[in-house]
């Protein structure tokens, strides 16, 4: 049988590994969306930190959240179906705060 470990904090409870996440750190980790070739494993990593600042009700400036939008188109590039899933999921997410998404959004996730 499979064990499961879980992190502890010295209180006691589960640690969260993504508790200090800072915005500005994921944005800027985020320019690797734009390497050449693309690396799906520290993309998907990049995109969950990104999940998690929004569903964690971070807010994203119109500006910050375009430019990583149209960052992440790219990575439908990838012939990787996990990371394609995941900035299709994340993309959805940030459509809402996004400026000029209808044409992105029309070609990729139709």
């Amino acid at each position: 049988m499979g064990s499961c470990h879980v992190l502890l904090s010295p209180s006691g409870s589960g640690s969260n590994p993504f508790q200090h996440l800072e915005k500005s750190a994921i944005l800027q980790e985020a320019r690797i969306f734009n390497e050449t070739p693309i690396n799906p494993r520290r993309c998907l990593h990049i995109l969950t930190k990104i999940l998690y600042l929004l569903n964690q009700g971070e807010h994203f400036g119109t500006t910050e959240a375009t430019e990583a939008f149209f960052a992440m188109t790219r990575l439908f590039q990838s012939n990787d179906q996990t990371l394609r899933r995941m900035c299709y999921l994340t993309i959805k997410e940030m459509a809402n705060i996004s400026e000029d998404v209808i044409i992105v959004t029309s070609r990729y996730l139709v």
